[in-house]
């Protein structure tokens, strides 16, 4: 079990889920994402429920993968129902034995073959503390972090059964990189979708410059730029590929309008 744990926006579950991709050779369906939150204090949700919201999973596909995220805000009792998987590999999963509810059977469930992977911001202001000098291994405040994710939410069971990889802000140039991969993303997916258009950008390094400049500067993290990107760049696209009447072959869309609006435009405020 891997768990990655840093601040919000990071790009924790983005590396999760490209793992997942990387494994499955983009097949979903052997990638299963639980949301911690849903399994929180309050929720009625029990253990019993995540074993079986995790053995979809584990059922769909031989070799699976499995995402928790936000595990510090599951309830300390469903996290507990982690607690078999990470020991042996197997959990039981309690079912109704027919209509009435008053039978019941007990299944066992085989995640051996299932990657179980965690997102967690438990002990992030550590994290920002002493920054790219922690390694698991041999760092001196491991004690500190244990606890403090602890008291963040973070069963101690798990973190004697998982390694945590604490998971920076990206440097300039890793922010550059994810926004070149986003800004591609979205890109071929407007592709896909104009068929008989071949569509060419002018200014897609000015556009990928600006953003570098206003938002990494800003302090922003890749989550806000690639929320941004997604809300503002179909739409700017699309508008351009209308004003320029082609219907068939190359198109070449101008950045600039894309510039103004989503970089000129400032840093958002989510």
């Amino acid at each position: 079990m891997l768990m990655l744990m840093g601040p919000a926006g990071v790009g924790k579950t983005e590396v999760v889920t490209a793992l997942g991709d990387a494994m499955h050779d983009g097949d979903k369906r052997g990638f299963h994402r639980v949301e911690g939150p849903q399994y929180g204090p309050g929720s009625g949700k029990t253990g019993n429920d995540l074993i079986r919201e995790m053995s979809m999973a584990a059922q769909k596909k031989r070799f699976s993968k499995v995402l928790i995220d936000e595990i510090e805000k599951m309830a300390p009792e469903v996290q507990n129902a982690l607690l078999a998987i990470g020991d042996s590999g197997l959990a039981n999963l309690v079912e109704d034995a027919d209509s009435s509810g008053k039978r019941k059977i007990v299944r066992q469930i085989n995640f051996r073959n299932t990657r179980i992977s965690f997102t967690t911001n438990a002990g992030q202001d550590l994290v920002k503390k002493y920054g790219a000098s922690i390694d698991w291994d041999t760092f001196s405040h491991t004690d500190e972090f244990r606890n403090k994710m602890v008291a963040d939410g973070v069963g101690a069971f798990l973190l004697n059964r998982t390694r945590p990889i604490p998971h920076f802000p990206p440097t300039e140039g890793e922010f550059r990189k994810i926004t070149e991969i986003h800004i591609k993303n979205t890109l071929n997916k407007i592709q896909n979708q104009q068929k008989r258009l071949k569509i060419e950008l002018a200014g897609k390094q000015e556009l990928i410059d600006g953003i570098v400049e206003r938002y990494f500067k800003a302090g922003m993290n890749p989550r806000s730029v690639v929320k941004k990107l997604q809300q503002e760049l179909p739409l700017l696209v699309a508008k351009q590929i209308q004003l320029s009447k082609v219907q068939i072959g190359t198109c070449i869309v101008d950045m600039k309008e894309v510039v103004k609006k989503i970089v000129l435009g400032g840093p958002p405020t989510f």
